[in-house]
């Protein structure tokens, strides 16, 4: 007889690596709704968090793991997905999709972050962004 007992456990009071697991699986179940089923990787790609394949064959969705609507100019053309959390649903979008959008209606690219670091993070999504992203989300 196993006596394990389920509690809930503080997702604060992870550790780095145990809440990228954590939100590995969330998103993962997510898509699982959607015939997509994830396999994590062995080895820590800073590109990739996992792979998720879809039941009936392409399309492989390589994603990365953020806590934010977050764009890059090193994650160009790469054929990577994105996913977060934010207000009850996971978004999984295509970085390049959403970074060409971003450049068309605003003006990330003139911001000190991208200047310095090419790197845009929204500390919350827009109305304009989170319509945008519906497609995507989960």
């Amino acid at each position: 007889m196993n006596n394990v007992q389920f509690g809930r456990i503080d997702f604060d009071k992870l550790t780095k690596i145990y809440k990228r697991q954590y939100n590995h699986h969330k998103v993962s179940a997510a898509l699982a709704n959607y015939g997509f089923f994830s396999q994590g990787l062995l080895a820590n790609n800073e590109s990739v968090d996992f792979i998720a394949h879809h039941h009936s064959g392409p399309p492989q969705l390589s994603i990365l793991l953020k806590s934010r609507l977050t764009l890059a100019s090193h994650l160009e053309h790469q054929n990577l997905s994105i996913a977060f959390y934010e207000r009850g649903y996971w978004y999984v979008y295509p970085h390049d999709d959403v970074l060409a959008f971003a450049c068309q209606t605003s003006a990330i690219t003139n911001t000190t972050s991208w200047q310095q670091q090419g790197l845009y993070t929204f500390p919350q999504l827009t109305d304009k962004y989170r319509q945008f992203l519906k497609p995507w989300r989960l």
